[in-house]
């Protein structure tokens, strides 16, 4: 999550009503320790773990069922509910947790979290500035300590969810096509057949890198393509009314037609998600993959509207290879499910794949009162399985304070035990958190 993501989150209507009293709650008994920040003066560079056998298929403990999962180690069906994980200093900013890797740290939040019952963690692998370099790719240190985080979240029976924010710069996307007729950035690496190669590069040497230190993926639910995908408006080829642009799925487009420039977007898109997840199912034996977005401002806007990112996923829900799709919506900014769901495309489309409500939390501006604001978090969830969600994480976990959302552990963890399975075992079920 963004800060600019607000005012689409405003415009777009996420909300759920605010409650009028303060609801009952359960409290656990074991809440999570009080943690330090890591020191920005430096960052903890783990040596390689030993190498292990290779993971197959069949040790994968998620696999998708239809439109759920099932947890192959025991059979039953898998519910994922948990939380973002990230590392802000000094209450914002973006997330610092390979930039300031400390393991010490790590073990600290896995601990809190299952201590509320969660089993699942969603986190961003490439938010750290530094991971890459132009003429090596993939820094091994930056892969040292992302195969010692898997393996604690391993060792703490948690579920992992990776998520690239963007292909890094770094010897990466400065490869990018620009900038004509392709304007850089996302437009080039979702519409040209060098961007899809490059995000299959980026993939692949990740996961190799990881495979070489040993370490375990079993445990991984998905990789995810983009935290939030989307294109933009005002860059060629997409702002042009005029010409023609041959792109990454070999077809030709009119240029001066919105409905080919709208046909454009989507393909190349599905195209994207085709190439780039055949290359980690490639990597990492048959992987799951996914792919988030938040909601449109204006779903039938085309490529004029007032927010400059062009979101296209009710079209992605209803047709890709996705094997699970991760959805984001956010209540206390002034809608209601029911107009959330028709911008994801779920008032007409029963998806073939599992829904992840990937991210969902409290806006301070929203709610001033923490307890409110844990019980909107227990109503939106129940709320949401009405369109077909079987998945939940908060946003986030990671500090006591932050300059934007109320976070799972602050306030005596009061949103934390709001969503824990611990509380209520019925993510469809509001619980105590009713309306009085």
């Amino acid at each position: 999550m963004r800060r600019e993501w607000l005012l689409v989150l405003i415009v777009s209507g996420v909300v759920v009503a605010a409650c009028t009293s303060t609801p009952a709650t359960t409290t656990l008994d074991t809440l999570p320790p009080t943690t330090t920040v890591p020191s920005t003066t430096s960052t903890t560079s783990l040596d390689p773990t030993p190498t292990l056998p290779p993971v197959v298929a069949e040790d994968r403990w998620i696999e998708v069922d239809g439109r759920g999962f099932t947890d192959m180690r025991t059979g039953d069906a898998f519910v994922p509910r948990g939380v973002n994980l990230l590392l802000k200093v000094g209450g914002g900013g973006g997330d610092r947790m390979f930039a300031l890797y400390d393991p010490v740290w790590v073990d600290e939040q896995l601990d809190g979290i299952v201590a509320h019952g969660f089993n699942t963690v969603r986190f961003f692998l490439d938010m750290c500035m530094t991971c890459t370099t132009s003429d090596s790719g993939i820094r091994p240190g930056f892969l040292d300590n992302l195969s010692d985080l898997l393996t604690r979240m391993e060792a703490h029976g948690i579920v992992a969810l990776p998520t690239s924010n963007d292909v890094p710069d770094p010897g990466f996307s400065n490869r990018l096509p620009c900038c004509e007729p392709f304007g850089g950035y996302r437009n080039s690496l979702y519409l040209t057949s060098e961007g899809h190669q490059i995000a299959a590069e980026y993939w692949t040497e990740l996961i190799e890198g990881l495979k070489e230190r040993g370490t375990p993926t079993h445990h991984i639910l998905g990789w995810q393509l983009a935290n939030e995908q989307f294109f933009l408006r005002s860059v060629p080829p997409i702002s042009l009314t005029e010409g023609e642009v041959t792109t990454a799925d070999g077809v030709t487009y009119d240029l001066s037609s919105d409905e080919e420039v709208a046909d454009m977007v989507v393909s190349n898109l599905r195209a994207f998600i085709t190439t780039v997840g055949d290359a980690i199912r490639h990597a990492d034996d048959d992987a799951l993959v996914t792919m988030g977005f938040f909601s449109s401002e204006e779903p039938d806007a085309g490529r004029v509207a007032h927010d400059d990112r062009w979101v296209v996923p009710a079209q992605i829900v209803a047709d890709s290879t996705l094997d699970f799709v991760d959805l984001h919506a956010y209540p206390g900014l002034g809608g209601t499910w029911e107009a959330i769901g028709p911008a994801y495309g779920l008032d007409e489309i029963t998806p073939d794949v599992p829904l992840l409500l990937g991210e969902y939390g409290a806006f301070e501006l929203a709610y001033p009162d923490p307890q409110e604001a844990a019980a909107a978090m227990a109503r939106w969830q129940a709320e949401s399985c009405d369109l077909g969600f079987v998945g939940w994480l908060l946003w986030f976990w990671g500090a006591n304070k932050d300059d934007e959302v109320i976070t799972v552990e602050s306030h005596d963890a009061v949103i934390a035990q709001a969503a824990s399975p611990l509380v209520r075992p019925d993510p469809c079920d509001v619980g105590p958190y009713v309306d009085l």
